[in-house]
């Protein structure tokens, strides 16, 4: 046996370089048959080759074509048929059979076709090297399928071609006896076989001798074999049109290609390699497919299996009177024998295809087709998983120590949990002297409740003439009063008031001050030459709260006083000139302008802010009117502005109104709007520093809380 030379010659520089994609593991036995005659060669990939380390030729003691059974429906042929020849020349066709014949190796009288094949299974490791076998023509059928397959479905399609196949053949075609490889556009040859594969048979009976079983890769039809073992050998010119014509014991075929793809499959020609015949009818053939232009003007025939025996080349270059017709010869570049014998690599063709298509059957530039049959895959899966057996493996081992996990977090939870609940019970017992001193607190509890309830019923309603007077003490002045009081009478629900006023409207204002009140009669009278009013009101509901007639008890030991919160009254004006004298306060034209005021200020509370703003204007067009109500006015004008997003207009008001009267009574409201003016005229620096200044003068009042909430806002 000769060593792997180092230094193999490399690929030519084209685009067709090979690009191993192997299956582990990468030594492969590919065994082939040819009636009673078994070939078998050890290959496995190496840099940008294949290298052949063992080839052995041994012919059966007993014929495999003796395993076909009813199954194989192909018809019984005579002598004649087979030989074409007639009886009397049978005998001379037999001697030359015998001249014929190879250098097979023949069987010993012990030896049986279980023991052969048992010598190659043990000349290699089970553990290091599968194997493959091949599909012999004389067992395939082929079918050329374009039927509008290409509109279906994948399952779809696999559903109508077995269909369609056992129509065809007339019996029940099962889902793993048969494959498909596309062709042209339209169509694509299906590989099927019916019954047994005798040589699978007698792998499967020698297995059981064996201490542990080989692999099976791959079932490999011949056809398949030889396309992609010319493909592989010679993958340079891919337009060439090549003719691989093989010659076996049983049936030879033709097979046409162009660039390794399959273009027809003629009939496999049924005549014995050793009749006279049989390279006329493939020369004929060959000429009929030219005729049907299958074959171009330009090609090349390659030949194999047992073309050299017969010396098929000079034949072949006579009766097609062409010189491109070779012998099939390994590439030494891509095909490496490491063994010299005297038979020639073309007679291994076979056997060489089905190593080409097992070890680079991922790849796209050949075609990937076994019959392998679920029996064996179903033996061969035996106690092995797919990746997601192994994820179910995983997630078998990683429950138990995640639900470990979780559960020592649980029982730690559950530790500090009554832990805590321990201490916190110790805690409880230390605290249980509490439960008796709280009862006592709370009999004493009730009975200041029911004291203070008894309090309550006695000095209910003891408040009602203090808050009558309180509210009319407010109302008068509210009103700009000009009025006194002459009677004041006591009801059910309120009371009655009688009195004189200067001007008519005054009573009907202080009716307004009270939720309930109406004026009984408005007379006029004349004193000391002065026309005044007298009047009689009758107030039926003096306060929105009924409990304020009632006096508040505190207990300052129990219950802490609640801050109350002053509402200011929009309608209350107090200037100065209230401690002016009475008399001056009776100017008729300052009336009429306080009467338009409060008009525009009644407007105001009613959001009409267009009218109340014309009223305000008005009144700042007189001068000579009471400073006091051009500043009110101002400051509602200003308001009037905000609200009816003039925020400018505002400012200015403002601004002005704090310049001229710094000491104004409402200076923090008058500030509180300016800032809201400012923010609304997006100039926020000028708010903050308003509302800083509010703050800082009066953080406790609500114009200083408000302005608070502004600038947290604003920041």
């Amino acid at each position: 046996m000769l060593t792997i030379k180092r230094d193999l010659k490399k690929l030519p520089n084209t685009d067709d370089k090979l690009k191993f994609k192997v299956n582990h593991p990468k030594r492969l036995l590919s065994l082939c048959s040819d009636r009673d005659v078994l070939y078998s060669i050890v290959s496995h990939p190496a840099e940008q080759c294949l290298v052949i380390g063992k080839a052995v030729k041994k012919t059966l003691v007993e014929s495999l074509s003796d395993y076909f059974t009813e199954e194989n429906d192909k018809p019984q042929e005579t002598p004649e048929d087979i030989f074409n020849l007639d009886e009397a020349d049978l005998s001379a066709t037999l001697d030359q059979s015998l001249s014929l014949s190879t250098d097979a190796e023949i069987p010993e009288e012990d030896e049986s076709n279980e023991t052969i094949l048992l010598s190659m299974f043990d000349s290699v490791s089970p553990q290091k090297v599968r194997y493959t076998i091949n599909l012999p023509t004389s067992l395939t059928n082929v079918f050329s399928l374009r039927n509008g397959y290409e509109k279906l479905s994948r399952s779809g399609q696999k559903k109508k071609i077995q269909k369609d196949l056992t129509e065809k053949l007339n019996q029940e075609i099962k889902y793993d006896h048969y494959d498909t490889i596309p062709g042209d556009e339209k169509n694509f040859f299906a590989f099927t076989y019916s019954g047994e594969i005798p040589l699978l048979m007698l792998s499967e009976a020698t297995q059981t001798h064996l201490k542990k079983r080989h692999h099976l890769s791959a079932v490999v039809p011949d056809v398949i074999a030889l396309a992609n073992l010319i493909h592989f050998n010679d993958p340079s010119d891919g337009s060439l049109t090549k003719v691989i014509v093989h010659i076996s014991r049983e049936e030879s075929m033709i097979i046409i290609t162009c660039g390794g793809k399959i273009v027809q499959l003629p009939p496999p020609i049924q005549i014995p390699f050793n009749s006279t015949q049989l390279l006329k009818t493939i020369s004929g053939k060959l000429l009929y497919e030219q005729s049907l232009n299958n074959i171009p003007d330009t090609y090349c025939v390659v030949l194999t299996g047992l073309a050299m025996t017969l010396k098929a080349q000079p034949f072949f270059q006579k009766a097609l009177d062409m010189q491109d017709v070779v012998y099939f010869t390994p590439n030494e570049s891509i095909i490496v024998w490491t063994e010299e014998k005297d038979v020639h690599p073309s007679e291994f063709a076979v056997a060489l295809g089905s190593a080409v298509t097992t070890h680079f059957q991922n790849t796209k530039k050949y075609y990937s087709l076994s019959l392998i049959p679920d029996t064996i895959l179903r033996k061969q899966q035996v106690f092995k998983l797919a990746w997601h057996g192994y994820l179910i493996l995983l997630l078998l081992f990683l429950t138990p120590i995640v639900i470990n996990k979780l559960y020592n977090d649980k029982e730690k939870t559950l530790s500090d949990y009554k832990k805590n609940n321990a201490a916190l019970q110790n805690s409880v017992n230390e605290l249980s002297w509490v439960e008796a001193h709280l009862d006592s607190l709370m009999y004493q509890y009730q009975i200041s409740g029911k004291k203070l309830e008894l309090l309550n019923t006695l000095s209910a309603g003891s408040n009602k003439w203090s808050v009558t007077l309180a509210r009319l003490n407010k109302a008068i002045p509210a009103i700009r009063g000009h009025m006194w009081l002459t009677e004041l009478v006591s009801t059910a629900d309120g009371f009655q008031v009688s009195g004189v006023s200067i001007y008519r409207n005054r009573p009907s204002r202080l009716a307004a001050q009270f939720p309930e009140a109406s004026v009984l009669y408005i007379i006029p009278a004349q004193i000391r030459g002065k026309t005044v009013y007298q009047f009689k009101l009758d107030v039926t509901k003096i306060t929105d709260d009924p409990a304020a007639f009632n006096p508040v008890i505190k207990i300052p030991e129990e219950k802490k006083p609640e801050p109350v919160t002053e509402i200011k009254n929009p309608q209350k004006i107090e200037t100065q000139e209230d401690e002016k004298d009475y008399a001056d306060l009776l100017n008729e034209e300052d009336e009429e302008l306080w009467d338009k005021f409060f008009e525009g200020q009644d407007l105001f509370n009613k959001t009409n802010y267009y009218n109340a703003a014309m009223n305000f204007y008005e009144i700042l067009n007189i001068k000579h009117a009471d400073k006091n109500l051009l500043v009110k006015s101002a400051f509602y004008l200003g308001k009037c502005c905000y609200h009816m997003y003039k925020p400018l207009e505002a400012v200015n008001l403002f601004t002005t109104i704090l310049q001229d009267s710094p000491d104004n009574e409402d200076r923090l409201e008058i500030m509180l709007y300016l800032g809201k003016s400012y923010t609304m005229n997006k100039q926020n620096n000028e708010a903050r520093f308003v509302f800083q200044d509010i703050i800082r003068e009066s953080p406790e009042s609500p114009a200083g809380q408000e302005a608070s909430e502004l600038l947290s806002a604003l920041n």
